[in-house]
């Protein structure tokens, strides 16, 4: 089996992978959204514990709010020891190699719980304990977890994760925090107008203009592969960097999934990145609160360069995506649309 569950996490991600034995799965989380999605996470590890599977491994994609809040709930439980390993950038990792102020903040909050409590950081021998990261943006690594989960980790670059350290050292500086202490010593949009009449192909060709945001750029984004499916789990990350990386792989490339970056954002999903992927099933995860994703310019271009007949699974139904369920779009365009049920808290979608 290999499975992708998006939990509802607001405006966030939080995504568990299942995947091997149908009995006795392995799991990965990636990303914990914010601080009210951890009841039901906790539930979910909880529950996974329980029934005596494994925590192989957390990833904590980059410092923005709505993808670590919640991580900081869950050092503070016994489960977080149960992970055989954290993979997550800090301070330290942007060492000579723009950032929020909260995300920084939670950054240094979440050092501290990983050192003082020992937990594995970033210790797979590829890592070594250093960052998680492509030493250039045509360099894509591969490595293998324990349970046979291949991971292609195509996001950050070693510069990425540099073009941080600056911000983050003003917003500790602010907050009369000293960055990296922990490790030394042992953070758009404006309201949605309602929706009219959708021009697939104008929202589709509108002019691209990549996001520019360093803590999204620093995303940890991979493909992960189990028994011969593969799914792209993009984060926050920048198109441009995906595309080298893919580049890099050779040829287009055939995912059983796609987890669009930044929550099905304009600026980080692009034609040109949808050209290095053949894919049915799209996934977006985000409410709509706060930053009104996903933008309709991104699902116009699944609809229209996504493929044969793309297949959009959102893990709410909401304001900003409710147009697309529109039977007469869906039959004129060629697309389908999947939303939870109604007292769902999240979307599963199954891979093999």
């Amino acid at each position: 089996m290999f499975e992708i569950e998006l939990l509802q996490a607001s405006e966030g991600d939080c995504v568990l992978l299942h995947y091997g034995n149908p009995q006795s799965p392995t799991h990965t989380l990636i990303d914990t959204g914010r601080q009210a999605t951890w009841p039901a996470l906790k539930a979910r590890l909880d529950a996974i514990h329980a029934r005596g599977e494994i925590l192989e491994l957390l990833v904590i994609s980059h410092v923005d709010r709505d993808h670590i809040e919640g991580v900081l709930e869950l050092m503070k439980d016994p489960i977080a020891k149960q992970f055989r390993d954290i993979w997550f950038n800090g301070y330290h990792h942007l060492q000579n190699l723009n950032i929020e102020a909260f995300g920084a903040l939670q950054g240094e909050v979440l050092t501290g719980a990983l050192v003082d409590q020992g937990l594995p950081w970033n210790e797979h021998a590829q890592w070594h304990g250093g960052p998680v990261a492509l030493a250039t943006p045509a360099a894509p690594i591969t490595l293998t977890l324990e349970s046979g989960l291949s991971v292609i980790l195509l996001s950050p670059t070693v510069a990425q994760l540099a073009a941080l350290k600056g911000e983050w050292e003003v917003a500790c500086r602010d907050a009369h925090v000293v960055p990296g202490l922990a490790v030394d010593e042992r953070r758009e949009r404006e309201g949605l107008e309602r929706f009219g009449v959708i021009d697939i192909d104008a929202l589709a060709d509108q002019p691209f203009k990549q996001d520019s945001a360093k803590p999204n750029g620093s995303s940890i984004a991979f493909i992960a592969e189990f028994a011969g499916k593969r799914a792209l789990l993009g984060a926050d990350a920048h198109p441009g960097q995906l595309i080298s990386a893919l580049d890099a792989l050779g040829g287009r490339q055939s995912l059983a999934a796609f987890k669009v970056p930044h929550h099905g954002s304009r600026a980080n999903l692009s034609r040109d990145l949808l050209d290095r992927v053949t894919c049915r099933d799209y996934l977006v995860s985000t409410s709509g609160s706060y930053f009104k994703h996903p933008d309709r310019e991104a699902i116009a271009r699944i609809v229209k360069y996504g493929g044969a007949q793309p297949h959009i699974h959102f893990n709410y139904s909401s304001p900003q995506n409710e147009i697309w369920k529109d039977p007469g779009l869906q039959q004129q365009h060629g697309f389908v649309t999947a939303y939870p049920a109604a007292a769902a808290t999240s979307m599963t979608l199954s891979l093999a």
